[in-house]
C-alpha cells in the first residue's frame, strides 16, 4: 500500500517511530506505478489455431511492445519461443531495439540445444533454468505467451 500523507506515527510495541513519506518522494526503484514485469515466451506464435495468424499476432505484439510506455524488465524465451531470438525471426528487429532500451533478454540453453539452433542465436544472452527461475521469481507480473 502506498502512503500518501506525511507525518510520523509511534509504534508502541517497538517504541520507535514510523515516518510516512509522500509517494512523490519515493526513489525510482520503489515507484509502485512501475512494477517489475516479465514477458515469458513459450512459443513462436501467439494464440492457438492458424500458425500463419499466430506469426502475424506475435509480430504485432512485439511491435506494440516497442511503443509501450512500460517495458518489461525481462523477456524470457523457452521451448519453441527460442526461435524468436534467432536468425530469421520476424521479431528480431524489435528484440534488438528492446535490448538497447535496457530490457534483459534471456533464452534457454536447453531449448536452443534441443532444437539444434544455438548457432543461430542472435539477441540477449543464453541462460539456464536456475537463472530463469530467479528472474521470474523477482517479477511482480509475468505475462506468459
Amino acid at each position: 500500500m502506498v502512503l500518501k500523507k506525511t507525518g510520523e506515527q509511534k509504534c508502541a510495541e517497538l517504541g520507535s517511530y514510523i515516518k510516512e513519506v509522500p509517494t512523490a518522494d519515493l526513489p525510482a526503484h520503489l515507484d509502485t506505478e512501475k512494477t517489475c514485469f516479465a514477458l515469458f515466451v513459450t512459443g513462436d506464435t501467439l494464440g492457438r489455431g492458424s500458425e500463419e495468424l499466430g506469426s502475424i499476432l506475435v509480430r504485432n505484439l512485439f511491435s506494440a511492445l516497442t511503443q509501450n510506455d512500460q517495458l518489461p524488465h525481462f523477456i524470457i524465451f523457452i521451448n519453441k519461443g527460442v526461435f524468436l531470438a534467432c536468425e530469421g525471426s520476424t521479431v528480431l528487429e524489435y528484440l534488438i531495439y528492446l535490448e538497447k532500451q535496457g530490457v534483459e533478454i534471456l533464452t534457454s540453453r536447453t531449448c536452443l540445444e534441443y532444437y539444434q539452433i544455438k548457432h543461430k542465436f542472435c539477441v540477449g544472452s543464453i541462460s539456464n533454468m536456475y537463472t530463469i527461475l530467479a528472474k521470474l521469481s523477482r517479477a511482480e507480473k509475468i505475462l506468459t505467451i
